[in-house]
């Protein structure tokens, strides 16, 4: 095995990898990702995060107890019918008694993308897009009242604010005022109870191709594209005490909501499970068989021989003979004679 290692046999760009093409069509309707499906994909809502993914809380104090931010039920909001630019928006929020709306001093901003992030919670049973005002952890206690109160303080809408002769001058439209809106969950409630819950694609074959050029993923038939628009897991799954890696592809929230979230539109996928792990294992086999069993040859001198044997020899060509070595400790070793 040494020396077919050293040669560089196990170079994956030698070998032609066609791989197997699949397809997977789904809809993201259910609770949670479901049991193992083999090398299928499926598609389902899973509250599971990764490390980096946010949650619906922040922690504080030596307890570390579990503070959540202030959300925004768009449901509710929009009556169902979510603006697909709702990157273009703002929650616009007087942050005090005499603010003005046209006042750029007395209004806090928290832009849609930056400040307020879309994201799918589970809620009162139900799966619910909503804004997430991460912007609002570092509020006092009186200003988040006032961010969340049912007062019209706070508002969704489309704010630009521009300069024209040297002034500030700020425009409001598409404008929504939140009220009964928000979502709030207490301080300290258990963290399971209101989560994050994410839609992914779960493939449980360790062979997926996930370069773009082998993974096209589109949602009510518009083409996603990576990193705009999902992005790409691994998970390590324990099955009957071993641990085995899977892979989970994620679609963003603000996608999904661009292209106009339903939960009746279809998520198409076509992948593609690779086969060079199998060529390389099957290419290592063989190699481990033959280096099992080393080659030797011995050339003779005819012309030393006793002509007798030099007769027999002849008269055995190409016939299996058994050869005896001390050297390479052969013992009634199959040969033949060439």
């Amino acid at each position: 095995m040494g020396p077919a290692l050293r040669e560089g046999y196990w170079q994956p760009e030698n070998y032609n990898d066609y791989g197997n093409h699949l397809e997977y069509t789904g809809k993201i309707t259910s609770n949670n990702i479901t049991a193992d499906s083999g090398d299928s994909a499926i598609i389902a809502w899973d509250t599971k995060l990764f490390d980096e993914e946010l949650t619906l809380y922040y922690e504080m104090g030596v307890n570390q107890t579990a503070h959540y931010y202030p959300c925004i039920n768009l449901n509710t909001l929009f009556n169902g019918n979510i603006p697909t630019d709702l990157d273009k928006y703002s929650v616009v929020w007087k942050a005090n008694n005499n603010a003005n709306w046209n006042s750029p001093k007395d209004l806090q901003i928290y832009s849609v993308g930056s400040k307020a992030l879309i994201q799918f919670i589970r809620y009162g049973g139900n799966i619910v897009p909503v804004l997430v005002l991460t912007g609002a952890q570092t509020l006092p206690d009186d200003q988040l009242a006032r961010l969340t109160g049912n007062a019209g303080q706070a508002r969704l809408e489309k704010y630009e604010a521009t300069v024209s002769n040297g002034a500030v001058v700020l425009s409001h439209s598409n404008i929504k005022t939140i009220g009964n809106s928000w979502i709030l969950v207490n301080t300290g409630t258990d963290k399971a109870t209101t989560p994050i819950i994410l839609p992914r694609i779960k493939f449980s074959s360790q062979s997926l191709k996930t370069d773009t050029s082998n993974l096209i993923i589109k949602y009510h038939d518009i083409l996603l594209t990576a990193y705009n628009d999902y992005y790409v897991n691994v998970r390590n799954t324990e099955r009957n005490g071993n641990y085995y890696p899977e892979f989970y592809v994620t679609l963003k929230p603000e996608a999904l909501i661009r292209i106009g979230y339903n939960s009746n539109n279809e998520v198409y996928v076509n992948y593609v499970l690779s086969n060079a792990n199998t060529s390389i294992y099957l290419d290592a086999l063989k190699i481990s068989k033959e280096n099992a069993y080393p080659k030797a040859s011995y050339t003779i001198d005819v012309n030393v021989l006793n002509p007798n044997l030099s007769h027999t020899l002849y008269n055995r060509l190409a016939q299996i003979v058994m050869i005896n070595d001390t050297k390479l400790k052969f013992e009634n070793v199959f040969g033949y004679i060439s």
